[in-house]
């Protein structure tokens, strides 16, 4: 009963928070305590529940679609393209490094290494404060320019001249004076570090015969002892500081002279300048203290020996810790080596000085700090009994072969490569096994951590060689005597020390490098796991396999002391099953057959364990523990087997800290920010910055873009990653903002240089790429047999990765390379456009086709890049340049020069040739020079991308400069558009307009004045050939010698035949464009031959009649089945005959064609633009498109609107009816007076003045050759070259001047007239009618091109009857005249 009253009371509770109904329910009934109430609670639980569930559906309802939501994005796929060219720049750096400074070790407690601990921590905060001191004093420029720009800010005309002074010593005084408390701070540092050293040293001699003086206690004063030495090199090297506190103490004791308490200070910051001033104190300072120590060489000589051993076996990752350890083997000789013969360092037998001296011969030259570098034997040479005959010497230029990158190139490749694969390989193994939820297997485990361990090694190993080339360079200046006197030193060192050898080698190392370790950090996630159980395992199996014998042997011996310190041991490091300990027989000394078991995890170690285990191990199985000693009775704690053993978990334990260090390992071993730095030398060349022209960085970056080479294209990115690494190093290690702000500004003008430089290669490359595209196939074949040197195959390039960066890190920020290089590739497009129009402009109209392969190249090379960049569209972009949708301009600029040049330079300077359709320069012209603008020099990157091919394209374009086509025509129009050509007609019609009634009419009505009245047709009978022709050359020899005839006359003319036959060229090029346009088209705006149409319609119908009459004869077959043998050989005959009937075409009706062309036009309709929107909207539900009655009527009219407007149109516009119709307005203002007096269109025979006449005997004198006289000139004392006096007029002036003639005759209607009374051809007549033929060459000349002329007249008058007919002349009656009439007229003449 008591636990239904609690559910009860429980129950209640649920109600009162969620049920408001089922409180009043429970009141009500009070029968049955015991079921009711049962009943009523559980009545209470289901409405409770209910409730629940309404409110459970509600969240979830909501979770679902929360939930959804997120899924959609959890299986969206981001496309992501982007190759990895770069160094891995995480957004945020972490430390798995637990440096805790050993606060845990309170935790050991039955094993204390408090003492221990202590000195690590002093060693540890001594190092941090030496680097601090390091970076303040690499970090350190030289005030001398901050003190004279205050100097020049106090020079002023309110202060006197005492003032004046007091105040420059006041200000240099408050710049300088933090100088004084670093120099404090670098006393100070000297005394403690060198008071924790000797205490060390004491401290480890006393407790030498117990073997404490570990492997933990040596690394860390190597550490300490390094940095020491680092601010004794800085101090001794780096002048500035020196110099700025030398300048603080004269402005101080200047300012305080004659103070009590200035005196003191002076005397204080007297012994600092004296320890600044002294080289190496520091180390003299250490050496002097350690002397004062007896036997302290033991220490200095075991920490030899140590350095030795981990610098022989390399074990180390850090590109730092190589000059380290060969710092301190040189530093640890300096302090051995004293004066007296018998401390004579290089004659001990305790210390291996062949190796050292075979490490420093190897290795002779290293950086110690920044750009600084020193060599180990000028150091070395400190030492009193050092000479240069004691280590062996080495051929320099071994030494410069193991320091050149150049030399170790090729294997580093192979090795890099073979890494690469084998890593790849192995991470898609780990991918796939943990997909699958696979365990690593032990070997699995070893294998891989193998391979981590020799990619550690390969990056240490590739940034050691860099950073050792780095220092043979500072210390081996360039020597070339050809290089400019103004170069300063650190341009001998960067800029002109490297090969172009070197710096691929260069680029190629550093790619390896940060590509490799952008390879290792990816992939941390996924190896971390495996390193920390691979760590938990071998400590577990040797402390549960390795030790549990020597736990048995020592328990069994009763050696207590010892089996404490296993069992001690393992306690630290077991890790048992289920956290549960194993009851072990060997703790007995039993023998054992079980193994004890742990459990698998993702464990790694502490740093205190580490240092904890190093310390146990080392004082058990060390030659000076006091177990290991033995002695006659007494026999050694551990064989040399067990000793073995423990000596090879010690060399495991030494890559562990590494290990658990995976990221900052990496991080620190692929760090080459010290290859920006130039500190040093900024203080030696006395400047504030160098240009980026030194750069290093961007010395190898601009190399790696100017070698148009595949595989450095793509490593071209990876230098820039210098920059965040030295940026890195400015925060977290000098820790001096000013640094970041220099590199920054560097970057900030490194990556516009970039993006500047790449976008010139990127666009030169593909304008090679295009322009042999641009070559028609055939050609390259058959050039390429002239010409075998030249390489139609386009070099291999790897731009298209670089294309696709778009989101490159540097310094922290993210880059989209992509998006810079489309912006200032659009720039690029633009200029070249822009060049090709102005080259256009600089030249004639055969310019054009220049302009065509110009514009059609880089048309090429946009659709190449198009495919990688965004690009605007060449049309928007040609246009802007073209100025054609530009408010300020009304026309193109193109179109303008066209206009002007058929204006000024084709209708007057060219002539025309029918035969080929081409005009061509006339070598005589009677106007002046056409004023062109200059083009200057074409950048490279605006040609056709290479040497040969620009010479190639020249020949090529050379050949269409010679002459104006149908190419050019067809040139203009692509580029122009059939838009711009009315006002092209329009602006040259209107030239020859004016001309024709400013210039030409009155030379015309002057000439028709000045004509004989009488001209006689001479009978061809009497006179012959001769005869006839000396009867129109001796009375037209006046009019021929009318000065203005040539420059006037004749020019004008030509001027209006050019332009017609302008318009003509355009007229016949059209079709060819518009042809592509209607075949493109015509599939889309349902155009359909009505041929093949037609034939389409016959081919159906007769299929269906084929299928009809094989139908009957099946039918035919069955019931025929039952007949005689008879009847079947008369069905043989019948079928035979039936067959024969049927290969006889049977007659198909119109209609029946014209039915199946409709039905062909309908389906055909349906796949029209128009007829896809329709279909679209009625089927709209299934497509989910809105049936909206205004969006369908819109559409569909759009469409159909769009169909006709591209639809061809029934009657063509013709450009040059439209140019005839204008030359036959142009005529109406000297109409009458060009037509003459003819009456009722009888021509006026005895005294013709229509144009006809006058237009026959200026043809006449035109198929007459030049001669001198001929030609009128301004300067008659000009001479005339031979080949200019022999030319005809028809090389002079062309084939327009006689369609200028023939359109007007044409539309004078005066064509009849002119072919029954011309001159040339009377004489022509007579030559063809009589048999005697003349011998006369100027004779025959005439003929031959009057001849010519005759039937050129014949096919332009034709071409003008064809486009533009003029309505025929009425045929007029008239009476014959009288016989007296005709007897006055001489038998022998006919007037006109």
């Amino acid at each position: 009963m008591s636990e239904d009253k609690t559910k009860k009371k429980k129950n209640k509770k649920k109600d009162k928070g969620k049920n408001g109904k089922g409180k009043g329910k429970g009141k009500g009934k009070k029968k049955d305590k015991g079921k009711n109430k049962g009943k009523k609670n559980n009545t209470v639980k289901k409405k409770g529940n209910k409730n629940k569930n309404k409110n459970k559906t509600k969240k979830s309802k909501k979770q679902e679609t929360s939930l959804d939501h997120v899924l959609t994005l959890q299986n969206y796929v981001f496309e992501n393209d982007t190759p990895t060219i770069e160094a891995l720049s995480p957004l945020v750096i972490y430390n798995t490094n637990d440096d805790i400074q050993f606060k845990d070790y309170g935790a050991y407690e039955d094993f204390s290494i408090e003492n221990e601990v202590v000195l690590l921590n002093k060693l540890s905060d001594s190092c941090k404060e030496g680097d601090k001191l390091v970076s303040l004093l690499y970090s350190h420029r030289p005030m001398a320019l901050s003190i004279s720009n205050s100097k020049n800010d106090v020079k002023d005309k309110r202060f006197d001249e005492k003032e004046k002074v007091d105040e420059l010593h006041r200000i240099t005084h408050e710049i300088l004076k933090p100088l004084s408390e670093q120099a404090k701070r670098l006393m100070d540092f000297r005394d403690e570090t060198t008071e924790l050293f000797c205490e060390i040293v004491k401290t480890y001699l006393d407790q030498k015969k117990n073997g404490a003086f570990t492997s933990n206690i040596k690394q860390e004063l190597i550490t300490c002892l390094d940095v020491y030495i680092l601010v004794d090199l800085l101090i001794a090297n780096k002048s500035s500081f020196s110099n700025d506190f030398s300048h603080f103490k004269r402005e101080f004791s200047i300012l305080f002279q004659g103070n009590l308490e200035s005196a003191l200070a002076i005397e204080e910051m007297h012994k600092i300048s004296l320890f600044i001033a002294n080289n190496y104190s520091l180390i003299i300072h250490l050496k002097t203290e350690l002397a004062k120590i007896e036997n302290y060489e033991e220490i200095l000589e075991e920490l030899i020996n140590y350095t030795v051993e981990i610098y022989e076996n390399n074990q180390y990752y850090c590109n730092s810790e190589k000059s380290q350890y060969l710092r301190t083997m040189v530093t640890c000789l300096i302090l051995l080596d004293q004066k007296n013969e018998k401390k004579n360092v290089f004659k001990s037998k305790n210390i291996p000085i062949a190796k050292i001296g075979k490490f420093i011969k190897w290795t002779p030259y290293i950086l110690y700090c920044g750009d600084m570098a020193m060599r180990l034997e000028e150091f070395l040479a400190q030492c009193p009994h050092y000479t240069k005959d004691i280590f062996s010497s080495i051929d320099e230029k071994k030494i410069a072969s193991g320091y050149l990158l150049t030399t170790h190139l090729d294997q580093q490749r192979e090795e890099h490569n073979s890494f690469v694969s084998d890593f790849s390989h192995m991470l898609n193994v780990v991918r796939v096994q943990r997909a699958q939820k696979e365990e690593i297997s032990k070997k699995q485990h070893d294998e891989i951590i193998a391979l981590i361990r020799r990619g550690f090694r390969l990056i240490s190993l590739w940034s050691t060689k860099v950073i050792e080339q780095l220092a043979w360079k500072y210390t081996h200046p360039t020597q070339d005597p050809n290089l400019p006197k103004e170069v300063t030193g650190y341009e001998k060192v960067v800029k002109y020390n490297y090969t172009d050898e070197e710096k691929e080698a260069l680029v190629e190392f550093i790619s390896m490098i940060k590509g490799v370790s952008a390879l290792m950090k990816k992939s941390e996630v996924n190896l971390y796991p495996i390193i920390r159980s691979f760590i938990h395992d071998q400590i577990q199996e040797f402390a549960l396999t390795t030790l549990r014998p020597m736990i048995k042997k020592a328990a069994k011996k009763k050696k207590k002391n010892t089996l404490g310190k296993l069992v001690w041991l393992r306690t630290i490091l077991a890790d048992w099953k289920n956290g549960k300990k194993q009851e072990d027989l060997a703790l007995s000394g039993k023998n054992y057959k079980d193994t004890l078991e742990y459990d698998n995890k993702n464990v790694g170690i502490t740093r205190t364990q580490h240092v904890l285990i190093i310390s146990l191990l080392e004082n058990m199985f060390s030659e000076k523990a006091a177990g290991m000693k033995g002695g006659f009775m007494k026999g050694k704690d551990f064989t040399s087997g067990e000793v073995k053993e423990f000596q090879e978990f010690l060399n495991k334990l030494w890559v562990y800290p590494y290990l658990m260090n995976y990221s900052e390992t990496v991080r620190n071993s692929s760090d080459l920010g010290i290859v920006w730095y130039r500190e040093f030398h900024l203080g030696l060349n006395e400047v504030l910055q160098f240009p980026i022209e030194m750069s290093l960085p961007w010395i190898i970056t601009r190399y790696a873009l100017s070698m148009k080479t595949s595989y450095l294209a793509e490593m071209m990115l990876y230098p820039l990653s210098l920059y965040s690494d030295a940026a890195e190093h400015a925060l977290k290690v000098l820790k001096q903002k000013f640094l970041y702000d220099e590199i920054e500004a560097e970057v900030d003008l490194t990556f516009d240089q970039l993006v500047f430089v790449l976008t010139e290669e990127i666009y030169s490359y593909y304008k090679n790429v295009a322009s042999i595209k641009q070559l028609d196939n055939v050609y390259k074949h058959e050039i390429k047999k002239l010409k075998p040197e030249l390489n139609f195959v386009p070099p291999k390039s790897r731009y298209h990765i670089l294309l696709r960066q778009r989101h490159f890190h540097l310094l922290g920020r993210t880059v989209n390379l992509t998006e810079l290089i489309s912006q200032r590739m659009n720039n690029i497009l633009r200029q070249n456009i822009d060049w090709a129009i102005k080259k256009f402009e600089s030249t004639d109209i055969t310019g054009i086709m220049d302009l065509e392969y110009d514009l059609t190249n880089i048309q090429i090379v946009h659709r190449l890049l198009s495919e990688y960049l965004t690009l605007d569209s060449f049309d928007s972009m040609f246009q802007e340049v073209n100025e054609s949708a530009s408010l300020k301009s009304l026309q193109s600029r193109v179109v303008l020069h066209c206009i002007f040049q058929f204006i000024e330079d084709l209708a007057t300077n060219f002539v025309y040739n029918s035969v080929t359709q081409r005009f061509l320069r006339s070598p005589l012209t009677f106007v002046g020079e056409v004023p062109r603008s200059h083009l200057g020099n074409i950048p490279e990157i605006f040609t056709f991308g290479s040497t040969k091919l620009n010479d190639l394209f020249e020949e090529i374009l050379e050949r269409y400069h010679g002459f104006f086509g149908i190419p050019h025509v067809l040139a203009i129009l692509k580029w122009i558009g059939e838009d711009n050509l009315p006002l092209i007609a329009q602006e040259c019609l209107t030239n020859v307009e004016l001309k024709i009634q400013n210039v030409l009419a009155p030379y015309v009505e002057e000439l028709l004045a000045g004509m004989i009245t009488k001209t006689n047709l001479l009978s061809m009978d009497n006179y012959g050939i001769d005869g006839c022709f000396g009867g129109f050359q001796v009375p037209l020899d006046n009019l021929r010698k009318y000065p203005p005839l040539e420059t006037k006359v004749y020019q004008n003319l030509r001027e209006l035949g050019n332009t017609i036959v302008l318009m003509y060229l355009f007229e016949q090029a059209m079709p060819q464009l518009k042809v592509r346009t209607f075949l493109n088209s015509a599939p889309f705006l349902c155009i359909i031959p009505k041929k093949a149409l037609r034939k389409k319609a016959k081919k159906k119908i007769r299929l269906l009649r084929k299928k009809k009459k094989l139908v009957k004869k099946k039918k035919d077959k069955k019931k025929k089945e039952k007949k005689t043998k008879k009847s079947r050989r008369k069905k043989k005959q019948q079928s035979s005959d039936e067959s024969s009937g049927e290969d006889e075409p049977e007659e198909i009706k119109e209609e029946e064609i014209e039915k199946w062309m409709k039905k062909f036009e309908n389906k055909f309709k349906k796949n029209t633009l128009s007829g896809v929107i329709e279909r679209l909207l009625e089927n709209g539900s299934k497509h989910n498109i809105s049936k909206s009655e205004n969006l369908s009527k819109s559409l569909v009219f759009s469409c159909k609107k769009a169909e006709d407007m591209y639809k061809p149109n029934e009657k063509p516009i013709s450009i040059f009816l439209a140019t005839l119709l204008h030359v036959n307005k142009m005529l109406d203002p000297v109409r009458e007076k060009w037509l003459g007096d003819r009456k009722k269109g009888l021509p006026n025979i005895e005294r013709s003045n229509e144009f006809y006449r006058l237009w026959s005997a200026l043809q006449f004198m035109f198929c007459l050759k030049l001669t001198k006289e001929d030609i009128n000139k301004e300067d008659e004392d000009e001479e005339w070259e031979y080949e200019y006096r022999m030319l005809s007029n028809q090389e002079t002036y062309g084939d327009g001047f006689a369609w200028a003639g023939a359109a007007i005759i044409h539309f004078l209607g005066q064509r009849n007239v002119f072919n029954a009374l011309d001159f040339s051809y009377h004489i022509l007549n007579a030559n063809e009618a009589l048999e005697e033929k003349t011998e006369k060459p100027e004779i025959k000349s005439f003929l031959k091109q009057a001849k010519w002329l005759q039937d050129l007249n014949e096919m332009l008058f034709s071409i003008l009857r064809s486009y533009c007919p003029i309505p025929e002349p009425e045929i007029v009656e008239f009476e014959p005249p009288e016989e007296e009439e005709l007897s006055k007229i001489p038998q022998s003449t006919v007037l006109i």
